[in-house]
């Protein structure tokens, strides 16, 4: 198969990605994406309404903020793995690109 430089230039980026920095650097905006979420559809638990004054029960926060957190890192532990994967794909690939182009020895 020939390669356009476009390809082996996609290929070489992959092959020098950082997955696991990717993941946590991502994994933090997940974090407060889903634990808004999570805080926004729980909020009666969370914040309840004492004496129709506004309160805020610790225990429910920290929970909510807890299983965002939990859920966050399931969700950048796959995205971690895909990542790994993607990059061992380039590598190989590259292998096999740069064996194709050496020159042969008899």
């Amino acid at each position: 198969m020939r390669y356009t430089r476009a390809q082996i230039s996609r290929l070489q980026y992959f092959a020098r990605s950082r997955p696991a920095s990717d993941a946590v650097l991502i994994w933090f905006f997940v974090w407060i994406f889903i634990s808004c979420g999570i805080l926004w559809f729980f909020a009666a638990l969370a914040f309840p309404v004492y004496d129709g004054t506004q309160g805020v029960s610790l225990s429910w926060v920290g929970a909510l903020l807890a299983t965002g957190g939990l859920v966050a890192a399931g969700l950048c532990c796959l995205l971690y793995k895909y990542l790994l994967a993607k990059k061992k794909t380039a590598i190989n690939e590259l292998k096999v690109l740069i064996s194709a182009h050496e020159p042969k020895h008899h």
